[in-house]
């Protein structure tokens, strides 16, 4: 999971409003170049329509962090939001990462 430092704060995700979104098969992301120059930071989104059960979800979650960790750099200012859509929490954590690749090479934020 990502350390507390590294993930978004409730006023970032107002910036976010005119980020850039990339879709995927099973997340979409909003990326944006925060305001000043510092640690990247992101948030994982997994709805109800995403893992039925809050157990389901929150895994999805910490796989997703986990993902995340090893894709991101430390430093670079970049604020990301990742949406879960509907059959991703039904993924491997390999999966999970192939698409995040994928995701992250379409929107370049590694």
């Amino acid at each position: 999971m990502l350390p507390r430092s590294r993930r978004l704060r409730s006023a970032d995700f107002k910036l976010l409003r005119e980020a850039r979104t990339v879709h995927f098969a099973h997340f979409f992301v909003r990326v944006k170049r925060g305001p000043k120059e510092g640690a990247n930071r992101a948030a994982v989104v997994a709805s109800i329509k995403a893992a039925r059960t809050a157990a389901a979800r929150n895994r999805l979650r910490r796989r997703v962090y986990a993902a995340l960790e090893k894709l991101l750099p430390k430093r670079g200012g970049l604020l990301l939001v990742v949406t879960a859509k509907s059959g991703a929490a039904a993924l491997s954590f390999a999966e999970i990462l192939r698409e995040l690749r994928a995701l992250a090479a379409d929107a370049s934020f590694c």
